[in-house]
């Protein structure tokens, strides 16, 4: 079950940490509509200007290794936890999740003796519809050496845990509740509600002054669409051909009525 408790862990490159932390915190951009953004930890400025110092270390202790060594291509790991939409949680309630996260990513970084506070990483919470945690964990420490002490898969999986524990515990909710809605669910949901949408603008279009024939059109496309809604309320699921084509006679109804 804890595929459902949504965790992306992807590797930041050394030229592209910068892009990303504005994009971060960019209210304007067309996927941050209708978002709140509330930012934790250092100013965003703050942290690029940290992270480049540690970069730069690393090419200090890179150019002075006689051997070479690996050359830093990676500078840090991006961190995305989606809250379940179906939750909800308040602004509040997200800030405490994050915290009580923050938490135990810091104790689970002491195992490797590695020491994490809120001033060593970037992050910040998209507040919206589907809610969701951002952090940047620096690969690099202050000394500039790469931090290569666990392992990315087994990181993955505490991470889920450390997530769910936390929601699970700020929320009052049990994982073991929680299920996803399946695509064929989905599907049904969002034809459901092009239909009653459609429904409400036919009976809008009775309400005007229109033409017996055209009247006489709407009132049987109605008909239709309670007839695919009623039906499909026990299998969950609608006849596509039936939905095409009521969706080409509402572009006909909608030509046809377009002074209205």
């Amino acid at each position: 079950m804890l595929e459902n408790y949504v965790v992306k862990i992807k590797n930041v490159s050394v030229d592209k940490y910068k892009i990303l932390v504005n994009y971060l915190t960019n209210g304007n951009h067309k996927n941050h509509e209708n978002t709140k953004i509330l930012n934790y930890g250092p100013e965003k400025n703050i942290f690029i200007d940290k992270l480049l110092r540690k970069k730069l270390k690393n090419e200090y202790n890179y150019a002075k290794n006689a051997k070479g060594g690996k050359k830093l291509k990676r500078i840090a790991k991006s961190l995305t936890f989606n809250i379940p939409k179906a939750y909800k949680p308040t602004e509040y309630e997200t800030k405490i999740i994050f915290s009580k996260l923050l938490q135990k990513l810091s104790e689970y970084f002491k195992i490797y003796e590695i020491n994490l506070e809120l001033n060593d990483l970037f992050a910040n919470i998209h507040y919206q519809e589907n809610t969701h945690i951002n952090m940047i964990l620096p690969m690099i420490d202050n000394q500039g050496k790469n931090i290569r002490k666990f392992n990315q898969k087994a990181f993955l999986t505490q991470l889920k845990v450390m997530f769910t524990e936390s929601v699970d515990l700020v929320l009052n909710k049990d994982i073991t509740s929680y299920q996803e809605k399946s695509e064929e669910e989905k599907k049904y949901i969002a034809t459901k509600k092009i239909l009653s949408d459609m429904q409400k603008e036919y009976e809008y279009f009775l309400e005007k002054n229109i033409e017996e024939k055209s009247r006489s059109y709407i009132e049987n496309q109605i008909k239709i669409i309670q007839r695919n809604l009623k039906n499909a309320e026990e299998s969950k699921k609608f006849e596509e051909k039936y939905i095409q084509t009521l969706l080409k006679n509402q572009k006909k109804v909608k030509s046809n009525l377009k002074n209205i």
